[in-house]
């Protein structure tokens, strides 16, 4: 019997060599996406017209991105405490909002809470005061993200505003920008255009607030403070030219750590080691046989691999990722050396989980067999 576990140990050695080339054989898909790696974003931002002669004393500027954990739309409301110092003015403004015309019309305007009418108009170009920046703030390194936005649907609308405080508000719908690469996190991207604020008479303060989706990483410029899951900023006057942030789902595609993957498996492995025992001890007594070790360890490697190659890559809901998917056998998601890794421990495992009953019970026979000695004699 002790010659027999020997031969185990040698087994698991050959072993470890096949299930290493078994899994350099493990079929691999190629990566094939040639989809551009952002998507443009709807053009908003401050109201243009003739407001030479009115005020804004203060503006609140609401962002609801909550929308985005399911890649909709996201909610814009501007909110503007007006004042008119000199007569009645009849102000045409214009409002870029690109989504609003998307399915319905979801552009609202109101003017001291009455409603507004507002007609849709189709723009060839932005005008120059409706520029939008050209990236947005990288959410871990210091390099900004390119951003493009596509001109689009405008709304105009007249106001008619007398002498003194007025409150002028507008809602609608808006798609970020969504810049993403093969393998990872997409990126969502908002930019709002400040800069038409200036063509008022004056422009007082501005508070400015962001809901993102729970734990979702997002940052903006001009800095906005977190507060769970809200960016808010309090400005004394315009900060710049635009607001701009970005925002992302909280984890990156990622594979997992081998302690991190087999937590859950627990109970799986214990079911194999327990199968693996009871054929070890079943099938030699009954065959005679020795090829028990290579089947002990293919019966660990095989699953242990399958099991890796189909679930070790953790990524985030389809909705969030980027361009290219991780399949049970890409290479470019890094899979494959955990799976070798993965297949040595495993049948290694399996084989020893013969050999070392094998060598306590070797022990013990030996023990059990061994005569006894000649009795004492006295002298």
């Amino acid at each position: 019997m002790r010659t027999l576990a020997v031969r185990g140990l040698r087994w698991a050695g050959l072993l470890a060599v096949l299930a290493t080339g078994a899994a350099c054989g493990w079929p691999i898909a190629a990566w094939a996406d040639a989809a551009p790696p952002w998507q443009p974003g709807d053009a908003i931002g401050e109201p243009t017209g003739a407001v030479a002669h009115v005020a804004i004393t203060h503006e609140d500027l609401a962002f609801d991105l909550r929308a985005l954990a399911d890649a909709n739309p996201v909610q814009v409301r501007a909110t503007y405490q007006l004042r008119n110092d000199a007569v009645l003015t009849s102000a045409s403004l214009v409002f870029l909002a690109d989504h609003a015309l998307t399915g319905s019309s979801t552009f609202a305007v109101t003017f001291d809470e009455a409603p507004v009418a507002a007609t849709p108009t189709t723009l060839t170009q932005l005008p120059n005061a409706w520029k939008p920046p050209t990236s947005t703030p990288s959410l871990i390194q210091d390099t900004p993200i390119p951003y493009e936005t596509k001109p689009g649907t405008a709304f105009q609308f007249v106001a008619n505003i007398p002498p003194g405080p007025h409150r002028l508000s507008v809602a609608y719908t808006v798609m970020p920008g969504r810049y993403s690469w093969a393998g990872k996190t997409a990126i969502w991207q908002v930019a709002y255009v400040l800069a038409p604020a200036r063509q008022w008479a004056s422009f007082g303060d501005l508070s400015v607030r962001v809901q993102l989706p729970p734990g979702w990483r997002a940052r903006a410029l001009p800095d906005l403070t977190r507060n769970g899951n809200v960016l808010e900023g309090q400005f004394s006057s315009l900060p710049a030219d635009g607001l701009v942030m970005s925002a992302s789902f909280p984890v990156d595609a990622h594979v997992m750590s081998i302690p991190e993957w087999m937590a859950p498996l627990w109970p799986l492995f214990f079911g194999l080691l327990l199968i693996t025992v009871v054929g070890a001890a079943a099938v030699p007594r009954l065959t005679k046989q020795r090829w028990v070790f290579i089947l002990s360890g293919v019966m660990w490697a095989v699953p242990a691999v399958g099991l890796w190659m189909s679930r070790a890559f953790a990524s985030p809901p389809e909705t969030q990722y980027g361009a290219g998917k991780c399949g049970a056998f890409m290479i470019g998601c890094a899979l494959l050396p955990g799976a070798l890794l993965i297949a040595v421990i495993a049948a290694g495992v399996g084989v020893l989980a013969v050999v070392i009953p094998l060598f306590v019970a070797a022990a013990v026979w030996a023990r059990l067999r061994r005569p006894a000695g000649p009795p004492a004699t006295r002298g």
